[in-house]
This record gives C-alpha cells, structure tokens and sequence, in this order.
C-alpha cells in the first residue's frame, strides 16, 4: 500500500512565538504522522512563514502547491484566533483544486473555534462528531 502525501499546515512554536519554543503539534502531531506507515507527511508553518516574510501564509502556501508534487490531502491546525493563521482564501484555493481539506482542533474551545468551526465546515471534505462509542470501535481497530 502506497502512503498517503499529506501536506501539513500548522504552527511551529507555541502561540506562534519562536521564543516560547516547539509547539504541541510537534509532539502530537507531527510525532503521529512521522511514526505511521499511512502517511508521508510534508509540513508548511504558517507562524515560521509569516516570520520570514511578515505577510499572511496564503500566497507563500499556494506557490508551494504550484511548485511542489500535489499533496493527496491537506490537514489543517489553527493557533486560536492568531494573526498568522492562513486565511478562508487559501483553504477555498484548495478545495478548489480538489485536494482533500481536513482540520483538526486539539486543545481548542471557546467561542472562536465554535465560529470558526461552523465557517470552515463548507470547504472541509467532512465533518463529523463522533460518539463515545465510535471512537471506541476507532481505538480498537488500531490498538496494536
């Protein structure tokens, strides 16, 4: 079985501060990813993008699709409410060019992930709130 290209767009450091040091994705996340035999992972951090270029993510991201080996799905982790999350633009950029779009929110809550949940449900290829007994059965399957 051929792996998965996943393109992963997510922050760098904790609160996109370099200074505050690697992120929970990195040990989450990307550790998850690196591990498995599902995926080849490929990362782009909007928060280290935006540092280098002090601009938003979205243009630096699409030149990347353009230039780069199309990825098989994009996944997709926010910083709550920071000014160098990548826009709705980018997200439409690749729904439109039939990438599959998938978010996830790890230690998020509060009123702006409930909004920005319910705005980005439309470009995201699914949305579905698993029951308790759902992610059960998902534990089991893989439980080594």
């Amino acid at each position: 079985m051929s792996k998965i290209n996943l393109l992963v767009i997510t922050e760098k450091w904790i609160d996109g501060l370099e200074e505050r040091g690697p992120s929970c994705s990195q040990h989450n996340i990307n550790s998850t990813l690196e591990i498995s035999d599902l995926v080849d992972p490929m990362y782009l951090y909007f928060d280290e993008i935006y540092k280098k270029n002090y601009r938003k993510v979205d243009d630096t991201i699409i030149d990347h699709l353009d230039t780069s080996e199309k990825p098989d799905a994009v996944l997709v982790q926010l910083i709550y409410n920071h000014h160098t999350n990548p826009t709705n633009r980018l997200f439409e950029e690749i729904k439109d060019r039939g990438i599959p779009l998938l978010f996830s929110w790890p230690d998020s809550r509060g009123p702006w992930v409930k909004e920005k949940i319910k705005e980005l449900r439309r470009l995201a290829n699914q949305t579905k709130r698993f029951s308790k007994a759902e992610l059960e059965e998902v534990i089991k399957t893989y439980q080594v």
